[in-house]
């Protein structure tokens, strides 16, 4: 997953190739197959992993900030902040977010898949 991360980041998904994530994690191309299937297997992972970072520490954010004051307002311009210093933390990792939201690759979804409410409650988990 590191690996991933890194090359991805740096590279761009198209880019990066999965001899070379493979390589990096001290392993065979199929060592990374047998983990995730395939390369979009490795993408959404990787994604999925970045979306939870961001959303622990919103979530984290949050919390305390509603422990001071609970005003929706107030929530909000917490969560901008989270958001945009998560960005000043970790460019590479939101780049990567960033570049990736809309692919169907990233949320999972094939070319001939029809966004239904569970397939799109899937992808906002």
């Amino acid at each position: 997953m590191r690996s991933a991360k890194e090359l991805f980041f740096a590279r761009g998904y198209a880019n990066a190739q999965l001899r070379a994530i493979a390589h990096g994690a001290g392993t065979s191309e199929s060592g990374v197959l047998r983990l995730y299937g395939s390369k979009n297997g490795l993408l959404r992972a990787v994604f999925a992993s970045c979306w939870a970072e961001v959303n622990d520490s919103v979530d984290e954010a949050l919390a305390a900030a509603a422990q001071v004051d609970p005003d929706p307002r107030n929530l909000l311009v917490q969560l901008a902040r989270t958001v945009w210093s998560g960005y000043w933390m970790d460019p590479a990792m939101h780049g990567f977010l960033v570049s990736q939201f809309g692919s169907r690759d990233a949320g999972g979804l094939m070319a001939d898949d029809t966004v239904t409410p569970a397939i799109d409650e899937e992808c906002r988990r």
